[in-house]
């Protein structure tokens, strides 16, 4: 979710190959509760206001911990992973 959340982030931010000033369309607010480019991306990939909502739910901002961490094997070539819940960034 963490990546889904980042790849909307910087598609946001990219510029569309959409004609027009600035490439943007203006889109009313709707009940999702979105304004703006969010919504329209949201709308582009067919995410509904629980899949947005989830993927909020595991995004941790950069310089902030994670309140959980896990630790997973390798298998036998003995690693470990570190990963921070609920953001699942690999420590």
């Amino acid at each position: 979710m963490a990546i889904l959340l980042s790849a909307l982030l910087v598609a946001g931010c990219g510029g569309g190959g959409e004609s027009g000033s600035s490439g943007v369309r203006p889109v009313a607010q709707g009940g999702s509760g979105l304004g703006g480019e969010a919504k329209q991306i949201a709308d582009a990939r067919g995410l509904t206001p629980d899949d947005v909502t989830a993927a909020l739910k595991t995004y941790m901002p950069t310089g902030r911990h994670d309140d959980y961490i896990m630790f997973s094997s390798g298998g036998h070539g003995g690693q470990v992973f570190v990963i921070g819940m609920p953001s699942m960034r690999l420590l």
